[in-house]
């Protein structure tokens, strides 16, 4: 089941896959990019849709398993689309990701290092912002983030 954000640019949606009931990530369709003057490397990642990974894929990739059965069926689809179809994407998450992921109990807070070592970083821009400003507003996003989602054990 896809569904059009109003405020995604017209070569982005929201996606909700099949695989992952628990939670939306940003698809961006890789038709339309061009591949004109890149290296060889980014050719052939510009080719794979890209993947925003938000802080809450992170943690259900990483933590122990949980016993609260919808956590952990969280943590299990989550670890199955890893495992199986990641490959197929290109993954990005921004810096406020990579540093949320940096905090709470310091073992878990490796692991989640070790999880997001080789994902890109998207930089922070002007057009980051207005896009998470329209997020919010249209209420996609909770708009008061926690300091850090994670806990201390």
């Amino acid at each position: 089941m896809s569904r059009t954000a109003s405020c995604a640019p017209p070569n982005q949606r929201l996606e909700r896959t099949g695989e992952q009931p628990c939670y939306f990530m940003r698809t961006t369709v890789a038709a339309g990019r061009s591949t004109a003057g890149r290296s060889a490397e980014e050719a052939r990642r510009m080719t794979k849709p890209a993947v925003y990974l938000e802080t809450s894929v992170v943690g259900y990739a990483t933590s122990r398993p949980s016993r609260d059965l919808v956590v952990a069926g969280h943590q299990q689809i989550t670890r199955e689309w890893f495992a199986r179809r990641a490959e197929g994407y290109d993954l990005f998450v921004s810096q406020l990701v990579a540093s949320e992921a940096s905090g709470g109990d310091e073992e878990a807070a490796r692991e989640r290092a070790a999880f997001l070592q080789g994902i890109r970083r998207l930089g922070i821009t002007d057009a980051a912002g207005e896009l998470a400003a329209k997020l919010v507003e249209s209420g996609l996003c909770p708009g008061k983030p926690r300091k850090t989602p994670f806990k201390s054990r």
